[in-house]
């Protein structure tokens, strides 16, 4: 593969050196950015991707397939790196993900432009102004075969996908943005792009702003997005639907490789949420305690009053329990406070009495490293008795 030429004195050593025009390499005068041949751009471009990538550089004349000068380039105030990516990013379907264009300098006002295109495991790619797909074929793009877009479709399709996206439902009540790898290798320099913006609890996430540097197969990466009455809310910030496009090096091929994913929140209105482990596990749960409250009560009739309902403080007995112990012992602060960091929902619902939505909101509270700029107030739905109640029961 030809390396792509960055400068001025890049180009001049293409034109010195004689280097052909190939199956790899095309040169195009400037006016072709400018002109009505600007059309032939995504042409050009999906063909490369077709075939087995390659470069192709604005701004060199060739005569018989051989360079011999540099043109005047490109106007800067018409033409950009930016505009160039958006014509192969709007006319060229799929989306090629191994693109790289830049920009040379040849005077004050004008450039040339060199765009370097993978070979892509997720073709074939139609020129969406032709409706057409091309390959390089003699120094030039031309149409593609039935066969050969077929063939290009069987091959992509050996090709397992590493990255997958979705929605999930955690803890019954919460919704959360899942990053899976489902394939067989570890997939490297991972980005992603969201067609809408995303109120992320604590700003945007890093993972999603700076990319993620490898994952693994099988690891699984979560980010809370918010509680499902809260998302799913006639009047919610977060957006009922987006896109997200991720795109990374897939080790199996060694090529880079792009997905889209549509998330929609409106399939999860009406409804039932899916029950959470612990849900799952609590008739096991409450015939274990059953039998332990059945041998309590030959140790002590006082312990007759006790529930048996078993709550995830860690304890042997649960909160509520401990509580009804104190009240038949006459114990004052019979438990030492519990530290609210990491604990789940389901322990601020046990010990405040209060609902799921709410305790979820609590426990994502306390799960902040820092929420200093939040104070216990703000969390909807709470009330001056909840709070006194926290700082009565909880490390604050």
């Amino acid at each position: 593969m030809i390396q792509l030429p960055r400068t001025l004195e890049s180009l001049k050593a293409l034109i010195r050196d004689q280097v052909q025009e190939s199956l790899h390499l095309d040169y195009k005068a400037s006016d072709a950015l400018t002109s009505n041949k600007k059309d032939e751009l995504s042409k050009d471009v999906s063909a490369f991707a077709n075939s087995d990538g390659g470069v192709i550089v604005y701004g060199i004349r060739e005569k018989e397939h051989l360079p011999y000068e540099i043109d005047q380039g490109a106007p800067n105030d018409k033409v950009s790196r930016e505009q160039i990516e958006n014509v192969i990013r709007s006319m060229i379907a799929p989306r090629i993900p191994d693109i790289e264009i830049v920009q040379i300098q040849i005077s004050e006002t004008h450039s040339a432009f060199a765009i370097a295109i993978g070979k892509t495991s997720n073709g074939p790619h139609q020129d969406r102004k032709t409706f057409k797909y091309y390959k390089r074929y003699n120094f030039q793009s031309a149409p593609m075969e039935d066969y050969e877009i077929q063939d290009i479709r069987n091959r992509s399709a050996q090709i397992p996908n590493l990255i997958e996206i979705d929605i999930e439902i955690d803890q019954g009540a919460v919704f959360v943005l899942c990053v899976k790898n489902i394939g067989n290798a570890t997939a490297t320099d991972i980005r992603f792009e969201f067609s809408r913006d995303i109120p992320w609890r604590i700003g945007q996430l890093r993972q999603f702003k700076e990319g993620i540097r490898t994952l693994s197969k099988g690891k699984k990466l979560v980010f809370w997005i918010g509680v499902t009455a809260e998302v799913l809310a006639e009047n919610s910030k977060f957006p009922k639907d987006f896109v997200v496009s991720v795109s990374y090096n897939n080790s199996i091929t060694n090529s880079k490789a792009f997905e889209s994913f549509e998330i929609d929140f409106s399939i999860f209105e009406g409804m039932l949420a899916p029950r959470s482990d612990l849900d799952h596990n609590t008739s096991k749960l409450e015939k274990v305690l059953a039998r332990t409250a059945s041998s309590m009560e030959n140790i002590s009739r006082q312990l007759d009053h006790l529930q048996t309902v078993a709550g995830p403080t860690g304890l042997d007995l649960s909160f509520s329990t401990w509580r009804h112990i104190s009240n038949l012992m006459n114990v004052k602060n019979p438990v030492k406070k519990i530290d609210p960091a990491h604990q789940n929902y389901a322990l601020f619902q046990e010990v405040l009495g209060v609902d799921t939505q709410l305790a979820i909101r609590i426990q994502d509270y306390f799960a902040q490293p820092n929420n200093d700029c939040i104070q216990l107030t703000d969390v909807v739905g709470m009330t001056d008795e909840i709070r006194a109640e926290i700082e009565r029961c909880f490390i604050v």
